[in-house]
């Protein structure tokens, strides 16, 4: 049984004459072993001689990688592990190098797994580009990071609740090759090196083991950088729910995506309320949604039986709270109690918790506290392997959910697995994989910087799912119109932009939208994200001037022709209408292209 075995570079045969070893080389899609380690950028040489240069007693493998400027493929390292499981014995795996991007996530975990159920200890480093890379980022692999003010070689530091398990020693140091001579190295893999020595000592004559090599390291560190414990308000919380029947109310904005996409949802809308005060009640939904079941009609909530669903899907109600100058949310959770109906709500239920707890029935509101947020990540990010869409806007009110629903149902129809981000609260109601709820009384219960990291992270887990392609859409507007108060800059929207790092960018435009502004929406979006804007889509409402009110009115096809060529010729890029057919499949036809 080897203590210790290397995967990297290989090794220069002059350094241990005595030394085990063969590489691995690849031929097109096969690969084959070759009896040829000798190390062609001296980074495996300088790991081997940190490991037996501590362990001199020890029995070392080498297995060389042949890659080029140290890029690691991962078919390589996976072809690499599988060859480890099936014809070596060994007691700890030495990966000093990792990979930023890996496409096959899922077979690499596995290929993790199945040497750690034997009882091998897997350590990698993390990436020197300061992200999170991997293996080193498994629960299955003890992952290594550089840290410069530990002094020495043999202290380190443990990470709970996080990819980083151990922090140690990566800093400039002289490392004593063959022959008398030294190289100067620094880096996350050199504290890797040293973490493998700690483990490999720790063995002694057995198999240490995953759960028994982390206890072992946390008991021997120098510092924990202790979790928070977060369990309470994780189970307290509540969970989303299966929904059979539901009825909707108020008929709101968000609320008509459930008139337009009813055939999206994974349950059956039987009822659309409201009150008599909103003018209403018995209005056909045909008049929201002109394509809609005409025998739909929206019905007064005061007169329901509430006899024939399981859920009262709950819109936003500080407004409707207002005209009826009582709490309505409250009287509707009491009948919900009474009727055993179940509750999904856009606006937090803190208020009523103790009124529901004292309830059977279910309830569920989206929010992201910091109990949702990765912990001890030392500001490491993912990069995400998977394309990315991102739906920005100049405006509020421009149809962005609307589009991401359509844009999601036609890349399904084209048999795409679609990962999405919603930044409604109706998000997980239309099938979306995560909600981020950033818009109208928003629920996000964390600061800039862990809504990054949480982004991110629900990025990376759809990548895991092994997605074709993630959609997320935005809110509002994406540039500043005016700077004269704090409501005026688009902060929650350049947080959003940053933590789903976009690499295309399809901007809804407004057809009164001035050219200049455009021009600044698109250089702030792509400016802060490195994506390119590939696609506008016009909103087909524009203000009306007509009447003394503010009212919205369709525009005509001419209307946008006009529009779409000055844009045309103005930025070269293609411009769709909302909503119409053979323009929906034009851009989803440019996504696909793009990628």
């Amino acid at each position: 049984m080897y203590d210790v075995v290397i995967i990297d570079s290989g090794v220069k045969r002059r350094c241990d004459e005595k030394l085990h070893g063969f590489g691995i080389k690849k031929y097109k899609n096969s690969f084959s072993i070759v009896d040829e380690i000798d190390d062609d950028n001296g980074h495996g040489t300088i790991i081997y001689r940190i490991i037996k240069k501590h362990l001199p007693l020890s029995k070392v493998l080498i297995i060389k990688l042949f890659h080029e400027n140290r890029a690691v493929d991962e078919d390589d390292l996976i072809f690499a592990l599988s060859y480890i499981k099936n014809n070596i014995q060994c007691k700890v795996i030495n990966i000093s190098l990792g990979m930023k991007i890996c496409n096959n996530i899922k077979m690499l975990r596995n290929k993790c797994q199945e040497i750690v159920e034997s009882g091998t200890v897997i350590v990698s480093a993390f990436d020197n580009d300061n992200c999170f890379s991997f293996p080193a980022c498994f629960d299955e692999v003890i992952g290594v990071d550089n840290n410069d003010r530990i002094k020495n070689i043999f202290d380190y530091e443990f990470v709970e609740a996080s990819p980083i398990n151990v922090r140690a020693k990566g800093g400039i140091q002289r490392i004593q090759l063959e022959n008398g001579k030294t190289a100067i190295a620094s880096g996350s893999s050199i504290a890797c090196a040293f973490i493998t020595i700690v483990l490999a000592q720790a063995c002694k004559d057995e198999k240490l083991g995953i759960a028994k090599a982390l206890n072992f390291l946390k008991d021997n560190s120098i510092y924990i950088y202790s979790s928070k414990n977060h369990t309470n308000s994780k189970e307290n919380r509540s969970k989303f729910f299966n929904i059979f029947r539901a009825a909707v109310f108020p008929i709101s904005k968000e609320m008509k995506a459930f008139i337009r996409f009813n055939e999206l949802l994974s349950f059956k809308v039987i009822h659309y309320y409201d009150i008599m005060y909103s003018g209403k009640v018995g209005t056909k939904v045909t008049k929201f949604y002109e394509n809609a079941d005409e025998r739909i009609k929206v019905e007064d909530i005061n007169k329901s039986a509430f006899d024939d669903i399981d859920t009262l899907i709950l819109g936003h109600l500080d407004e409707l709270n207002k005209v009826c100058e009582y709490d309505i949310r409250e009287k509707i959770i009491q009948e919900a109690i009474r009727h055993g109906i179940n509750i999904y709500s856009f606006d937090p239920l803190e208020h009523y918790q103790s009124m529901i707890d004292k309830s059977e029935i279910k309830y569920f509101y989206p929010y992201v506290c910091e109990a949702d947020v990765p912990q001890n990540t030392f500001g490491k990010l993912y990069h995400i392997s998977k394309p990315v869409v991102g739906i920005f806007g100049t405006s509020s009110q421009q149809g962005k959910f609307s589009l991401q629903l359509t844009l999601k149902h036609i890349f399904e129809l084209n048999d795409y697995q679609v990962g999405s981000i919603g930044t409604e609260p109706q998000s997980l109601l239309f099938n979306m994989d995560v909600v981020y709820p950033m818009g109208y009384n928003a629920t996000l219960y964390i600061n800039p910087w862990q809504s990054i990291i949480y982004l991110n992270y629900q990025m990376q887990k759809l990548c895991e799912k092994d997605v074709d392609i993630i959609i997320t859409s935005s809110q509002a507007g994406s540039a500043s119109h005016d700077f004269n108060n704090l409501m005026d800059y688009p902060i929650k929207q350049s947080v959003f932009l940053m933590g789903v790092h976009p690499d295309a960018l399809i901007l809804c435009i407004n057809i009164y939208d001035e050219i200049s502004y455009i021009k600044n929406t698109i250089q702030v979006l792509q400016g802060h994200s490195d994506a390119r804007v590939i696609a506008f889509v016009m909103y087909p409402l524009t203000v009306s001037t007509k009447t003394l009110f503010q009212t919205k009115e369709i525009i005509t096809y001419e209307e946008f022709e006009i529009r779409a060529r000055l844009l045309k010729m103005e930025f070269g890029i293609p411009i769709y209408l909302l909503g119409k057919s053979e323009h929906m499949y034009r851009l989803y036809q440019d996504i696909v292209d793009f990628f």
